[in-house]
C-alpha cells in the first residue's frame, strides 16, 4: 500500500481504530494513531503495552505487504452500576 494512503488513514480526525491486513494473513489492530510510525517504504506498529502510548515491542511491516485497512469494530463497554 502507498505509504501516503497508509498514514492518510491512521492520522484520520476524528481517529478510528482500524485493522491493518497484511497479505500473509496476519494482521494488527490500532487502537491509537500514536501506534504506528509509517515512514516510505516500511511502518513500525507497537504491539502489547497499554494500548496508548508505551508499548512493550514493535512489528516492522513492509507497506508493499499491507492489503487493506478497515474500520475495528467496537465492542460496546458494560456499564457500570
Amino acid at each position: 500500500m502507498d505509504a501516503a494512503k497508509l498514514a492518510e488513514a491512521i492520522k484520520r480526525y476524528p481517529f478510528t481504530p482500524v485493522r491493518i491486513l497484511l497479505s500473509d494473513g496476519s494482521h494488527y489492530d490500532i487502537t491509537h494513531p500514536n501506534q504506528v510510525f509509517v515512514t516510505r517504504r516500511w511502518s513500525y506498529v507497537g504491539v502489547g503495552g497499554n494500548g496508548e502510548s508505551i508499548y512493550e515491542d514493535n512489528a516492522v511491516i513492509d507497506n508493499l505487504h499491507v492489503t487493506r485497512i478497515e474500520p475495528l469494530r467496537r465492542t460496546k463497554k458494560a456499564k457500570k452500576s
